[in-house]
């Protein structure tokens, strides 16, 4: 077939034939032996998206995305684990993505190609907002000179290092399925609304006073980076802080101070937040029953595990909502 001698051709075909569907709609019909791709898109009420992406190419592709017209968004971009490179339509220079980057950018959905490394999976987040609202709140809440500079980075296609305040929101809009009845959109709001505020301060520092000193280097961060990613890829085998401490050539008291600052939260903390995440996503897919799930998720304690899950999620693990034990 087309996509196993030549699957470079088969996507670009795709997208060409598909254009206008829902993206969920076409990346279902990618098939498995060329990549996995994994998309969880949230909206609210005024058309802002929340997008959690994972996609792990069976071998290097560049991909071509023919645009759509009539759509204009600003896009924020936070790539977590690891970088890309593309190419967008009316902009001059190829754009360069590392781990731990993020950017921002309009997007009149012009043509673009992606180039993705094989065998890697890439984890990134993104936030979609219609330019007419972005341009209604820079309108209210900048002066002229403010605004000429947004326009500016968006035209640019502005990128800074995700920092620690960034990190937090992401964590935390994670949470939003906590919230039920439509508050959930009303939270999704809120949290998209804070992380651009967070970005702006950060790719922008003159907007908002003077610029601030970062407290980690480029090396403790990308070191930190690679923790995280290590916990977000497999948290229920991470061992001890002394341990990761010396896998990394670092004082414990170091990581354990650089990783709050980076996140938020103290790396236990973090740890058994995303165990508990892995284990409320097992059980949501109903081939695990509670005792499994707990097991897969680093927990050999069951009343360890219940205690924590009703803390996190409101519910004991076997109320959790549509499980039965």
């Amino acid at each position: 077939m087309l996509y196993q001698d030549r699957p470079e051709c088969y996507l670009n075909q795709l997208f060409e034939r598909t254009r206008g569907e829902p993206l969920q709609e076409v990346l279902r019909q990618i098939p498995a032996e060329i990549g996995k791709i994994r998309i969880f898109e949230k909206k609210t009420r005024q058309g802002m998206s929340w997008i959690d992406w994972k996609m792990r190419w069976n071998q290097d592709m560049r991909v071509r995305k023919t645009g759509n017209d009539g759509e204009d968004m600003i896009q924020l971009i936070f790539f977590l684990n690891h970088g890309m490179n593309w190419e967008v339509e009316g902009k001059e220079k190829q754009i360069y993505m590392d781990a731990g980057e993020c950017c921002i950018y309009r997007d009149t959905k012009a043509s673009s190609t992606g180039d993705y490394q094989g065998g890697a999976e890439l984890m990134f987040k993104n936030i979609q907002i219609p330019a007419g609202i972005f341009c209604e709140w820079m309108e209210e809440v900048l002066d002229d000179r403010g605004r000429r500079k947004t326009q500016q980075v968006l035209q640019e296609l502005r990128k800074t290092m995700i920092t620690p305040e960034m990190y937090r929101v992401i964590r935390e809009l994670e949470t939003m399925d906590q919230y039920k009845n439509g508050l959930s959109s009303l939270y999704l709001e809120g949290k998209i609304i804070e992380l651009l505020t967070v970005f702006l301060d950060a790719v922008m520092p003159s907007l908002s006073g003077p610029e601030k000193k970062r407290k980690l280097s480029k090396t403790d961060l990308e070191i930190l980076l690679g923790i995280k990613e290590r916990i977000d890829r497999d948290s229920a085998d991470v061992p001890g802080i002394a341990q990761l401490a010396r896998e990394v050539h670092v004082s414990p008291s170091k990581l354990s101070k650089g990783f709050k600052e980076l996140t938020g939260l103290s790396l236990h903390a973090y740890v058994i937040d995303r165990r508990l995440s892995h284990a409320a996503k097992l059980l949501e897919e109903g081939e695990m029953n509670v005792s499994e799930a707990a097991m897969c998720s680093g927990y050999s304690n069951m009343s360890h595990f219940s205690a924590a899950f009703q803390k996190k999620y409101g519910v004991l693990p076997r109320e959790y909502p549509d499980r039965k034990c």
